[in-house]
């Protein structure tokens, strides 16, 4: 079976867990059969290390983000071999450039439509974006540093935590 060939530093599972994409800090993006293991394809997507990917409601498309501070979105099927040359690479649907320069380090699916949340590197803000590649809003941590985010099995409530222990609803 294929394998990433550097360590996975993200990985999400599709809303009906039959397949897992999963993302490598060269900014290689793989899709896998989640029952048996088998690669469903492949694609390099950021420049350096992916640090999140999520799957669009509907499971046809990822959305990655990566250290390059940039969010794309791609459509499924992924091809199942990298591309030889630059100019065969599979092209992403939209690319947003996180504001302030600030790439984002964790995505969350919200419920249905509502969107992603998207974590700062610097840990000061929170986007929601939306399916179509446009920040909804964007708040500021209300006091110390975010570290990380987690929504329930639906996405229907977000919990944001801080450096200091404090959480976020």
């Amino acid at each position: 079976p294929a394998t990433h060939q550097q360590p996975i530093t993200c990985a999400a599972p599709r809303h009906d867990d039959a397949l897992t994409a999963t993302g490598d800090s060269t900014g290689v993006v793989s899709v896998w059969n989640s029952s048996n293991g088998a690669p469903e394809g492949l694609l390099p997507a950021p420049q350096g290390p992916v640090s999140s990917v999520e799957f669009t409601p509907d499971g046809a498309g990822i959305v990655t983000s990566g250290l390059d501070g940039m969010l794309r979105r791609w459509q499924l099927p992924f091809p199942k071999q990298l591309p030889a040359t630059d100019a065969d690479r599979v092209k992403p649907e939209w690319e947003l450039a996180a504001p302030n320069a600030d790439a984002v380090v964790q995505l969350q699916r919200l419920t249905g439509e509502q969107g992603l949340a998207a974590l700062t590197a610097s840990g000061s803000r929170l986007h929601r974006g939306a399916w179509n590649g446009q920040i909804a809003a964007t708040a500021a941590s209300p006091g110390g540093t975010l570290k990380g985010l987690q929504a329930g099995k639906k996405g229907e409530v977000l919990v944001a935590w801080t450096d200091t222990g404090v959480q976020h609803i």
